[in-house]
């Protein structure tokens, strides 16, 4: 079982107190990967529920009109990008809910536009799950990896490097969580149910323990 450090024990002034243990694991160097994976892990899944299920919702719906200007628009007409774009920032907006939760997923959103404006490789037959994705992404780069090197001095004297490092080489895991989160909540219709990965021997990733 993951332990949460108490009230008080912050070593990363920089960091949410979700985050704390888990910063603290990977400078310490006690602990595998692995299991430094598995404690940032159940700190995101905590987070993406603290923030609700907004921007869920706002994935179905935002998808919903992707699909139909991508994947079911008329043929050999262009798509206007600038005005499909304006038209995602007016359904966010006019919804009710935090702006930094607003800001993330149109962060994703607009990162998917751009991908299939320019062809890059995405999966359009699963549009909502592919922006829930990489809204999960956003929380997880903004909380966390963006946040790690923005204090001069690192606990316990480890420098950048090798902390980007440990960073790096947990990434695939991370990853890997996510999609399977961002397919979870779209079919659950919300983040209340998010599990909690188990690492074993067989298999890196096994969706069973529910972290709520």
């Amino acid at each position: 079982m993951v332990n949460i450090m108490p009230d008080g024990d912050i070593v990363h002034k920089r960091l949410g107190r979700l985050y704390q243990e888990s910063y603290k694991w990977l400078c310490e160097g006690k602990a595998s990967l692995g299991e430094c994976a598995r404690v940032l892990l159940k700190a995101l899944c905590k987070d993406i529920a603290q923030k609700g299920d907004l921007p869920i919702k706002l994935a179905k719906e935002i998808g919903i009109t992707l699909d139909k200007t991508i994947n079911h628009g008329r043929e050999n007409v262009l798509i206007n990008w600038a005005s499909l774009s304006v038209e995602i920032d007016k359904l966010v907006h006019q919804c009710d809910g935090r702006p930094d939760l607003k800001e993330l997923i149109l962060r994703a959103v607009k990162g998917l536009i751009n991908d299939f404006r320019y062809e890059r490789v995405v999966d359009s037959q699963n549009i909502s799950i592919e922006i829930v994705k990489r809204y999960m992404i956003e929380v997880y780069d903004s909380s966390f990896k963006e946040k790690i090197p923005l204090i001069p001095e690192h606990y316990v004297g480890i420098d950048q490097i090798h902390l980007n490092q440990s960073i790096n080489d947990m990434e695939p895991s991370i990853i890997a969580t996510i999609n399977q989160w961002a397919k979870q909540v779209i079919i659950n219709g919300g983040v209340k149910k998010l599990r909690l990965p188990r690492f074993s021997k067989k298999r890196a990733i096994d969706l069973e323990e529910n972290l709520l």
